[in-house]
């Protein structure tokens, strides 16, 4: 048996007490009743996605006493309204980040998600989310037991914890194809 100790230092870990990263999300529903969730149902879908968000990136929030502890994260929900959404190379997302992008206008340690009505989710669609290095908006699919992942995700696309290049990873995926997700990241070239 061989036994080796690692110093802390060999992990790259975030102190996010050192740096408060606020995430707001706005809501985008469908034109037209067929493609639209009962606000209630997206309202409460929003909070038990932004909740398990919360847990898997928590934050002090110094301001706790005051004004509550996730007073970084914040969300609107059905504020917009769009034509189906599609997270397809050729599809409409870019749409929907830009609208909230001139809505919300974050920038620094601020990021902003438009966050997609599953029911105006294209169903072509073969994505969940798009985001990019250095993008203070992304788009993530409001969906039923994964949206807070999907948004963490997108949201670390943005804040630079992920190469560019990097393959997305499925279980599924050949050898050498899986590292964007279960082997890259905390590998990362800068961080904004």
């Amino acid at each position: 048996m061989l036994t080796t100790t690692l110093p802390a230092s060999d992990f790259n870990f975030i102190d996010t007490t050192a740096a408060q990263r606020s995430i707001k999300l706005l809501g985008i529903t469908g034109e037209d009743p067929a493609h639209q969730a009962w606000t209630s149902t997206f309202l409460n879908l929003m909070v038990e996605n932004m909740l398990a968000l919360a847990r898997m990136y928590p934050q002090q929030d110094g301001d706790a006493a005051i004004y509550g502890q996730y007073r970084w994260l914040d969300g609107y929900a059905n504020v917009m309204r769009m034509p189906l959404v599609s997270f397809n190379s050729d599809g409409n997302y870019g749409d929907a980040i830009d609208a909230v992008n001139d809505w919300l206008e974050p920038s620094g340690k601020s990021w902003a998600v438009a966050l997609i009505d599953e029911a105006n989710l294209d169903p072509a669609s073969t994505y969940a989310g798009r985001g990019g290095i250095g993008s203070h908006t992304v788009a993530a699919l409001n969906q039923t037991n994964a949206g807070g992942r999907i948004v963490l995700h997108e949201v670390l696309h943005g804040m630079g914890f992920v190469n560019a290049n990097a393959a997305n990873y499925l279980p599924n995926q050949p050898s050498g194809e899986d590292g964007h997700s279960k082997y890259n990241e905390g590998k990362w070239d800068e961080l904004y």
